[in-house]
């Protein structure tokens, strides 16, 4: 399949609104991740049974932080202990990523390796010219 060609290439904007244009008949398919899925099925804002995974890739990073890298080693090591260290189970984020336990090391190579592969194949770009594309469709 070619896009352009075979199916039209649309960006919603964000995961909800791609499923609920899947949903109301907007778009054909459009790729999410499944954890906004089943928060919005868990919600009762989509019929998850009406719905159906054509592909499903291997799990990646909801986001990611950092810290720059000339930062001195005693701040970046308190950072990353705040994260780590978070109490996640009382917070009101586990109230709405209940799937999720806390905060974990992430290796960007491994850890987004699926996504950088998508960047790749698709030739997209996500510095200021390439973002800037994005928001002009």
């Amino acid at each position: 399949m070619t896009p352009g060609e075979d199916y039209e290439i649309i960006y919603s904007g964000k995961h909800d609104n791609s499923i609920l244009g899947v949903a109301n008949g907007d778009y054909d398919a459009a790729p999410v991740a499944d954890s906004v899925l089943i928060r919005m099925t868990d919600r009762g804002l989509v019929d998850g049974d009406a719905l159906r995974v054509v592909y499903e890739s291997k799990p990646f990073p909801r986001t990611g932080y950092g810290y720059v890298y000339n930062l001195k080693p005693e701040l970046a090591e308190q950072i990353v202990a705040a994260f780590l260290d978070f109490d996640f189970m009382n917070s009101s984020l586990f109230e709405e990523f209940k799937d999720t336990k806390g905060f974990t090391r992430v290796d960007y190579k491994e850890d987004w390796m699926n996504v950088v592969a998508i960047q790749h194949e698709t030739g997209a770009t996500y510095d200021e010219s390439g973002l800037s594309t994005l928001k002009a469709e």
